[in-house]
């Protein structure tokens, strides 16, 4: 019977990892008040996800004044400066590669005879 409980604790979670994986964070601090149930618990979870640094320690906040008053932190830590998301800085890391290998590449290019562009 335990097993069958916990199969199905897992099942859940991970429904909930797939679900919170599709949603975006809500950066708008004006929509955080609207934020109920479940939508408001999956926000909770994006931004300790995403690596809020107000998230990370101690326990998460479980009444609905305090979520909202964690993300509000969270948003203006993001604004400020303070914290970046994990994705924003691996995004500027791809685009300074980029620009680098396309100076080298193209010292190296060939010009093929014969070539007629349309």
């Amino acid at each position: 019977m335990k097993t069958a409980h916990k199969e199905v604790q897992e099942q859940n979670a991970k429904a909930t990892a797939e679900r919170i994986a599709q949603l975006e964070l809500v950066f708008d601090k004006e929509k955080v008040p609207g934020l109920k149930g479940t939508s408001l618990k999956d926000q909770l979870g994006l931004f300790k996800n995403a690596g809020a640094p107000n998230l990370k320690q101690g326990p998460m906040p479980t009444k609905v004044a305090e979520i909202h008053q964690a993300l509000v932190d969270a948003i203006d830590l993001q604004i400020n400066g303070t914290w970046k998301l994990v994705q924003d800085e691996e995004n500027e890391t791809e685009s300074i590669n980029l620009s680098e290998e396309e100076g080298d590449e193209e010292e190296d290019w060939e010009d093929v005879e014969d070539y007629e562009s349309e």
